[in-house]
């Protein structure tokens, strides 16, 4: 587990980078943009295009989660591979899904601060906190989740070739209520297949 400790640790390290990295090449161009539409135009690999792709963020988070289950064995080379591409299909969707609420936030924050004629630097005060609370609450869950995502499916598959047909899950000691209601402290058996309660449930801040 302290390995995926460190790899969540990383992953949040980069992602604070990857929102500092989003703010700084946008802020000039807060201020010497006349209108929301040059803005758009001299911003367009951050407001037109999802900007964490325009920065590689889909193969960093994949990566990265894949490190997770580098040392899972698995007995056969075609369940490794519909691991790695679960693996990678959850973690492209995640990180895709915010990096267009992070598109869609700079857009609206600039263009209600150039139509109420705010300040450029109220507007960019205002863009600041937007996308920051955005990576506080949305892009540091991905690697938390993830990764845990990443163990649950690997356990899964190893689970299934060993002859498994049950498994339970261990809350933490202070489990959300949705956990504690749905795994019982460990004491409910689920049958392998019903993959509907494989944790994690929800995000994992």
């Amino acid at each position: 587990m302290a390995k995926d400790d460190k790899l969540i640790r990383n992953g949040i390290k980069y992602t604070d980078r990857l929102f500092r990295t989003i703010l700084k090449r946008i802020e000039p161009h807060v201020y010497d943009s006349e209108t929301y539409e040059e803005f758009l135009e001299k911003t367009a690999p951050y407001t037109i295009d999802n900007p964490l792709i325009t920065l590689g963020a889909v193969e960093h988070a994949t990566d990265t989660v894949l490190l997770s289950i580098a040392d899972k064995k698995f007995s056969y080379e075609a369940n490794r591979k519909l691991t790695e591409q679960a693996i990678q299909d959850t973690t492209a969707h995640m990180v895709t899904n915010v990096g267009e609420d992070v598109k869609q936030t700079i857009r609206d924050t600039i263009r209600d601060g150039f139509k109420e004629n705010k300040l450029r630097q109220d507007i960019m005060k205002d863009l600041t906190q937007n996308v920051e609370a955005i990576n506080n609450t949305r892009a540091k869950v991905i690697y938390r989740t993830e990764i845990k995502r990443a163990q649950t499916i690997s356990n899964y598959i190893s689970a299934k070739e060993r002859g498994a047909t049950h498994y339970y899950c261990n809350c933490a000691a202070d489990p959300c209520p949705e956990c504690a209601d749905l795994y019982e402290g460990g004491d409910t058996m689920f049958e392998l297949d019903d993959i509907s309660n494989l944790p994690p449930v929800h995000p994992s801040m």
